[in-house]
């Protein structure tokens, strides 16, 4: 998906405005270049956004760019993605590698 404009990617310095403060839930991949798991997944989320266009707000976050964030949501372990939603952490899934695994864990957690 080359190009792709729904997914936009934050750092710790605009991570408040572009995911708390969205009035659209945000669905945050933390990731970071080095990691193989993250590269596959990367296709997956791209996807999946492209169907939720306009109803949640797709995110990646380098977690090596990122400490300060990374840190206070206590992520350890890459890929994992986090739910928010009015400015509130709702849930997190660690490693989701499949089109179904994440549609799944939206749908669970914004319904």
């Amino acid at each position: 998906m080359e190009g792709n404009v729904m997914v936009i990617s934050v750092n710790d310095d605009n991570f408040k405005e572009e995911v708390l403060n969205s009035n659209i839930p945000a669905i945050v991949k933390l990731y970071a270049d080095w990691c193989p798991y993250c590269r596959k997944f990367a296709p997956v989320f791209d996807k999946v956004s492209a169907e939720y266009e306009g109803k949640v707000k797709f995110v990646v976050m380098d977690v090596d760019l990122s400490p300060k964030t990374t840190k206070e949501y206590n992520v350890n372990t890459i890929p994992t993605v986090i739910i928010f939603k009015d400015g509130e952490k709702v849930n997190e899934y660690i490693n989701p590698q499949t089109e179904e695994v994440l549609k799944n864990f939206l749908h669970e957690n914004l319904n």
